[in-house]
């Protein structure tokens, strides 16, 4: 059994190192679970840690590293090595993949609920074109269907809730949000996430020579996740006193 001192260094593309960025590394030979998990956090670029395991013949480990810059973007990286002695390693992150940590789904009574409403049909298959986007990393596409979505749902909302008027109908996502009957809808928090929403989609959706962000459309879709369990799954409640839920 010996040990090696083991260094790691972190960049983004273009070559800055990154301050900040989480490392943990799983030794996958380890006996023992209080030997099989390391963990650091880079400075000036750089982790080291000066008495890796390496075990008889090497161990092999697995890396993984995170790092959010100022911007709030998510960076990751992945990686293994298998480790004899003393060694350094140079690792380039690549910005979070648009469907990694999440999956979008809106929980089938919802779906069926949403279904049986005037213009539900429509707001599905956006949704379902949504996930699509998701999964192949399109976060333009992602971010525009997520306020189109949200168009809809607030409808539905404020038709339930006796506010909606034919005069919202021409406005657009910014505008319905600034209608005291439609923000009074908002649970806390989620109209801040809302108006964030909007801000991002500004130069989202039209070309600014500005990069939509991976993080940015994940709001969107997070946020009709959250509202169409609080909105109406709560409706279903008000339809169904036994609080019974269908989930063919």
């Amino acid at each position: 059994m010996g040990t090696a001192k083991y260094c790691v260094n972190i960049e983004l593309p273009g070559g800055k190192l990154v301050d900040g960025a989480q490392i943990t590394a799983q030794n996958k030979d380890a006996w023992f679970d209080s030997a099989r998990f390391w963990q650091g956090i880079t400075k000036d670029g750089i982790f080291c840690w000066d008495h890796l395991d390496t075990g008889l013949n090497g161990d092999k480990y697995d890396f993984s590293v995170r790092y959010a810059d100022l911007n709030g973007v998510e960076w990751r990286a992945f990686f293994s090595d298998r480790i004899f002695s003393n060694s350094e390693q140079t690792i380039v992150l690549r910005q979070m993949f648009l469907d990694e940590e999440m999956e979008f789904s809106i929980p089938t009574d919802i779906e069926n609920y949403i279904s049986r409403e005037d213009g539900g049909k429509e707001i599905l298959a956006a949704m379902r074109e949504l996930a699509t986007s998701i999964k192949k990393g399109m976060s333009h596409s992602a971010l525009a269907l997520s306020t189109y979505i949200l168009e809809g749902m607030i409808m539905l909302k404020a038709k339930n809730e006796g506010v909606w008027d034919h005069e919202f109908e021409g406005k657009t996502f910014g505008g319905l949000l600034k209608l005291d009957k439609v923000r009074k809808l908002f649970p806390n928090g989620a109209l801040d996430k809302a108006e964030a929403l909007n801000k991002l989609r500004i130069p989202g959706v039209h070309f600014k020579n500005i990069s939509s962000t991976i993080n940015e459309a994940k709001i969107g879709a997070n946020l009709i996740m959250e509202l169409g369990a609080v909105w109406f799954r709560n409706t279903l409640g008000r339809d169904n006193p036994t609080g019974k839920i269908n989930s063919n």
